[in-house]
């Protein structure tokens, strides 16, 4: 997994998590949208910042 900026490096800029199945973005107000593809489906959560840290193992 990695994390990177997709846009500019002020608060309010998209931040990009990489999953091994596909990827997290910040959606504003400590809140995560995940993207994932499980079985050959899409499927999106959201998840606040703790439960994203606790989706990556704590990092």
């Amino acid at each position: 997994m990695s994390v990177r900026n997709v846009a500019d490096e002020d608060e309010d800029s998209n931040l990009r998590v990489l999953l091994d199945d596909g990827y997290a973005e910040r959606m504003g107000d400590g809140m995560f949208i995940s993207f994932q593809t499980v079985d050959r489906i899409a499927q999106s959560v959201g998840l606040s910042a703790d439960d994203l840290r606790l989706l990556i193992g704590g990092a």
